[in-house]
Parts: structure tokens; C-alpha cells; sequence
């Protein structure tokens, strides 16, 4: 049942993520760092989303913005060990979402990778291009899924990621037009994996 519950949870916070994904051309400046801003959402500095908490760090383009960090803010305040973040960059976007493990949950990375996933599908409108792939980030298994749908503009690309650090699942989602393809499909080699929690 625990299961169950955090599952529902998490493909709730992916979807409302997955939201995002139309409403991010309203991305917003980095509000003011204040006491209330919720650690887990981490910092955006000079090009590097860093995140301590979490233990992650991702190389960014230095033009990238948060996407309503408020109300990303608002989440994470209320659910202090669950992010859900956008990112946009250019014409590209991306969805930072992370939760821990319940104490008596198992890991297994490719059953969470697919129920989340499923859950940014039906809110983003995409349909899987060919099965996963599997990579190794300094001894990390990355799950990858490649996806597009028929955006306003053309067709759009989206590259799923996912991945454990120790009891916590991430995925990173990135977003943007086909011609951005190959900036798309290479989040792990900007991706550097820091601690093990």
C-alpha cells in the first residue's frame, strides 16, 4: 500500500510538472534568495544547477531561468523532500522532479522509471520513440527514453531520464524542437551525481 500511495504521489507531482510544459514561455526570473526558499529546489549560479540536497549538479546554459520558482517553492515548502522544478533554457525546457524511497520500498529503477514516465506522457502529450537505453554515470545506471509529440511550432523532442541516489529516484525531462536534438539528448554528460544519500 505504501507502494502504491508514494507512486500516486510522484506520477501526481510528474504530471503537474508535465503542466508546465505549455505555460513555460511565462518563464519567470530567479526570485530573491529569502529564508522561506525551500532547500531542495537548490541554486541556479553562472550556468550550474547545484543541488545539495539531493546531491546532483547539472551544467546548464548561463541564460537558463527558473520556471515559476514561487510556485515551485510553494510545492517544496509544502512536501520538504520532493522537487519539482522547471528550467528553461532558451527553447528548451527542463523538469528536475526527485522523492525518496519509503524506508520499506525496494529499488527498482526501471518500474519507477516507467510509471513516472507514463505520467509526463499523458501531461505532455508524447509518444515513446523506440525502448530505453541504458547508460553509466560514474557507476549511476541512467535510464533514457526518447519521446516527441506535434507541438504549435512543429515537432518537439523530449529525452526522460532517470536515475537513483541512493533511496531517492530523480528524473530530469528535457524538452525543445527537434532541431535542438542532439543539446536534447545529452543531459548526462553535463550531469555529475555528488553523493550517494
Amino acid at each position: 500500500m505504501r507502494i502504491f500511495c508514494g507512486g500516486t504521489l510522484f506520477l501526481r507531482l510528474l504530471v503537474l510538472s508535465a503542466v508546465l510544459i505549455p505555460c513555460a514561455a511565462k518563464a519567470q526570473s530567479p526570485t530573491s534568495e529569502t529564508a522561506t526558499r525551500a532547500a531542495i529546489l537548490g541554486s541556479l549560479k553562472e550556468g550550474k544547477y547545484s543541488n545539495p540536497m539531493i546531491g546532483f549538479e547539472l551544467q546548464v546554459d548561463p541564460a537558463c531561468t527558473f520556471v515559476d520558482e514561487a510556485q515551485a517553492n510553494a510545492w517544496s515548502t509544502r512536501f520538504s523532500r520532493r522537487l519539482s522544478l522547471g528550467l528553461r533554457c532558451g527553447d528548451n525546457l527542463l523538469l528536475l522532479n526527485s522523492l525518496p524511497l519509503h524506508a520499506d520500498e525496494k529499488i527498482n529503477l526501471k518500474r519507477d522509471a516507467q510509471v513516472s514516465m507514463e505520467g509526463g506522457m499523458a501531461g505532455g502529450g508524447f509518444k515513446k520513440d523506440g525502448g530505453w537505453q541504458k547508460r553509466r554515470l560514474s557507476g549511476t545506471e541512467v535510464l533514457v527514453q526518447e519521446l516527441s509529440r506535434q507541438g504549435e511550432s512543429g515537432r518537439e523532442l523530449g529525452f526522460y531520464y532517470a536515475f537513483m541516489i541512493g533511496r531517492r529516484y530523480v528524473s530530469i525531462m528535457s524538452i525543445g524542437p527537434e532541431a535542438n536534438k542532439a543539446e536534447l539528448s545529452q543531459v548526462t554528460t553535463k550531469l555529475r551525481i555528488k553523493a550517494s544519500r
